[in-house]
């Protein structure tokens, strides 16, 4: 089978791996589209988070349809689509995996058979998990996004009689505006560096502001920093009230980690999303016609054209690249 792999530090190219063999609590899967995420898989590239051996292989926006199930597999069959196939380092050798989701076959773990527990992914949230609506495959990469900022906003309080700023201005702050907003918010504002992006975060997540200056905003409840730079986290703590929280949600490159300085104060916080208990609060949006999934992508190609599909996002010229198999 093809991955698409890190062969070195700023390089990507596809390589030939065996198709995995699974065991008796996993399925196998064979990937129908999986995205670029503009932000970790970038810094994965040039080896700034997780920095490490080469081959790596990337992808961790991915939906799958399941080929083949292990014997003691209850909650997975033949033909589910599920999220998040992954490969492990033993299926790379001389390298390792980064989620592994951009190769042709994955594995998904059915968690819930192996640890012996209730299939209930509100209480077992784990994040392989089958998609609930019938949507493109193109679409269901976007909800992984989708699905973990929604947690995310949910977990930094966002509610009725909170205002809020994200700082931030691509797929992962866009998508947190616009369930701060749908989570009822009273003031929803986003700080970007360039004018380009406000269109988007005005007509789609629907915000009350966007300025890529500070002076006028008010002091807000609730900051996240969904960027992962010293500078965003900077301009977070200058919002943020007195007794207010700044939610960490960006990962810091390797070469600027944030300041001990910023994180020390009392007001930081860092947060994560669990996917995995999102996925039917999502579909309700959807259904409701609150989130329209052709909105979280522009492009697709197939997965030979990932260096085009890379530059393409790279260079501004595309909002979410979505690679099919």
């Amino acid at each position: 089978m093809k991955a698409l792999a890190i062969i070195e530090k700023g390089k990507l190219d596809l390589i030939d791996l065996e198709i995995p063999e699974i065991g008796e609590y996993e399925a196998l899967t064979e990937m129908e589209a999986c995205a670029y995420c503009n932000s970790t898989d970038h810094k994965l590239i040039v080896s700034e988070f997780f920095p490490g051996s080469f081959p790596s292989i990337l992808g961790h926006e991915v939906i799958s349809t399941v080929i083949k199930v292990g014997s003691k597999v209850k909650n997975f069959k033949v033909g589910d689509r599920v999220f998040r196939q992954r490969l492990t380092d033993d299926m790379l050798p001389g390298g390792r995996s980064n989620w592994g989701g951009f190769s042709e076959y994955g594995v998904v773990i059915d968690r819930w058979a192996q640890e012996g527990v209730e299939h209930d992914p509100q209480k077992y949230p784990y994040d392989q998990q089958k998609l609930l609506i019938d949507v493109s495959a193109p679409e269901a990469t976007t909800m992984i996004t989708l699905m973990e900022c929604l947690d995310c906003v949910k977990s930094s309080g966002a509610k009725p009689g909170k205002n809020i700023a994200i700082i931030g201005s691509g797929p992962v702050a866009q998508s947190m505006a616009t369930f701060a907003k749908l989570l009822g918010a009273d003031y929803v504002a986003a700080v970007g560096r360039r004018d380009v992006h406000k269109k988007r975060f005005m007509e789609i997540a629907k915000i009350d502001e966007y300025v890529t200056d500070i002076s006028s905003l008010p002091k807000f409840d609730i900051v996240i920093e969904a960027v992962g730079s010293k500078d965003a986290l900077e301009t977070a703590l200058k919002i943020v009230k007195d007794n207010g929280e700044v939610c960490i949600y960006g990962i810091a490159a390797e070469s600027e980690p944030y300041p001990v300085e910023y994180t020390s104060d009392p007001r930081v916080k860092s947060i994560g999303g669990v996917e995995g208990r999102a996925q039917a609060e999502l579909v309700e949006y959807i259904k409701n016609n609150k989130i329209n999934l052709a909105d979280w992508y522009d492009v697709v190609m197939p997965m030979s054209d990932f260096q085009k599909g890379y530059d393409l996002y790279m260079s501004g010229g595309a909002y979410k690249v979505v690679l099919i198999r």
